[in-house]
């Protein structure tokens, strides 16, 4: 259930739009747009500039190695004030530090539940609004189907048993296809995921691997990862030319086509001119046609939208069942 936008004061007192936010599985209510402020500076003055945006949802993971300068960013605000995401790391983790291969489940689960609690301190709180497992147990760029569903399983434990203990509001998980879901949902002992951060975006199609109709059948939110195709979108003459009739950026009609669906997504912006256009991508709507143009445009024949991971929604797994 989305919730109406409002006004804020935001830059110089001029009113922004805040985000709406959307009610989790377990009720938690999410803003439906997340920043991730990689070019935060020491001082962390950039998470100033993204709350007086009407952004309040941060991001970040444990691989992004800036959590001492959010934390910064955020020290004496109210808690309330701001929704906090992080992601820990799979066990078996080829892409960037930490690396390591965990194969021993138990193992995974004591790793996962430090690795949780230490996102915690280092950003000085005392839980998280969402937790989100960065990725099942493959090598980064891995196409097929889901393996090691032993040490996802049990990586998934240890965010059940965070939750519970109240260190995490609302858990989830990033990059997880079909395959990689059905050991979590078929466990009966445990919560589904509240949310799947996939990659999603114009040239995909409107369901890639029939993984929107999946998690849409599991009450499971999706939330887009490079929503712009790593800045493609940006110049394409399609989406320029749509957003020239609404008189919108060209950004802002390839967000609009996933909030539109009423999906989620997590943007880099790093100038305020940019997040306030994040903001504004709820209050209009793109046309019956516009959505038809945009859907029919296909990473085969624009191959410049599928350059991250082929174009597919996961890094770490297709949609097939587990062999």
């Amino acid at each position: 259930m989305v919730r109406a936008v409002h006004v804020v004061a935001g830059f110089a007192g001029v009113a922004v739009q805040a985000v709406p936010t959307v009610t989790l599985s377990n009720g938690i209510e999410m803003p439906r747009v997340a920043v991730a402020p990689m070019k935060v500076d020491v001082f962390g003055a950039l998470i100033g500039t993204i709350l007086d945006a009407g952004l309040t949802h941060i991001f970040t993971a444990e691989d992004y190695f800036n959590q001492d300068k959010i934390r910064t960013g955020l020290a004496g605000r109210l808690r309330s004030s701001f929704f906090l995401t992080s992601m820990t790391s799979p066990c078996i983790h080829s892409a960037s530090e930490p690396n390591r291969n965990v194969t021993n489940p138990e193992a995974c689960y004591q790793l996962t539940l430090q690795e949780i609690q230490d996102q915690l301190d280092l950003l000085g709180v005392d839980a998280l609004d969402l937790v989100m497992l960065h990725g099942p147990s493959r090598p980064y760029g891995f196409q097929g189907p889901c393996g090691h569903p032993d040490l996802n399983l049990a990586q998934w434990r240890a965010y059940a048993d965070m939750q519970k203990m109240g260190k995490a509001k609302a858990i989830g998980v990033s990059n997880f296809c079909q395959s990689c879901l059905e050991p979590l949902i078929a466990e009966d002992s445990l919560p589904n995921p509240s949310v799947n951060q996939l990659q999603y975006h114009i040239g995909m199609g409107p369901d890639p691997e029939g993984i929107v109709s999946y998690l849409a059948a599991h009450s499971i939110e999706l939330q887009s990862y490079s929503p712009l195709a790593s800045g493609e979108l940006v110049h394409n003459n399609l989406t320029k030319s749509i957003g020239a009739a609404h008189n919108k950026s060209s950004a802002q009609v390839a967000l609009r086509w996933i909030t539109q669906r009423q999906h989620h997504f997590v943007t880099g912006a790093s100038k305020s001119q940019y997040m306030v256009e994040d903001a504004d991508t709820f209050e209009w709507d793109l046309t019956k046609g516009d959505l038809a143009q945009l859907d029919a445009i296909s990473c085969n024949t624009n191959p410049e939208l599928c350059t991250q991971h082929a174009g597919t929604p996961s890094w770490g797994c297709t949609q097939y069942s587990i062999v």
